[in-house]
């Protein structure tokens, strides 16, 4: 599955919950944003990172920082990337391959949230 290839990525839990959750607030995805952010703060997020990145802000620090740019800017640019934008990233710490592993937390979580607005998933209470 999915979530099975995304286990051997190069992010760490911390940086990958930071993904899935700019995703998730990207997508307007309530049931994912809720899940996630137990999961974020099991993987050491801070809550006020959370929050930040729940909000559109970013997270204080500058990995994580950089990752939620990253994963807005292929979001909001549907993956089209220019030279400039590969060159920034880089310069940053976030190289092509890194990109590449958040395009795959983007497909499978993209699919998630619209399966939840799909679904109008309720929340599980242990997500509140």
């Amino acid at each position: 599955t999915g979530n099975q290839i995304l286990r051997d990525v190069s992010l760490t839990p911390q940086e990958q919950q930071t993904i899935i959750l700019t995703i998730s607030a990207f997508n307007d995805c309530h049931y994912c944003t809720a899940a996630h952010t137990k999961a974020g703060q099991a993987a050491g997020l801070l809550q006020e990172e959370i929050d930040a990145l729940l909000d559109g802000g970013l997270p204080k620090d500058e990995r994580l920082k950089s990752l939620a740019r990253a994963t807005r800017r292929l979001l909001s640019k549907r993956g089209w990337l220019s030279e400039d934008d590969f060159s920034a990233f880089a310069a940053v710490g976030v190289d092509k391959a890194q990109l590449t592993e958040i395009l795959a937390f983007i497909s499978l979580k993209t699919l998630s949230n619209f399966f939840n607005h799909f679904n109008q998933t309720e929340i599980d209470p242990q997500f509140q």
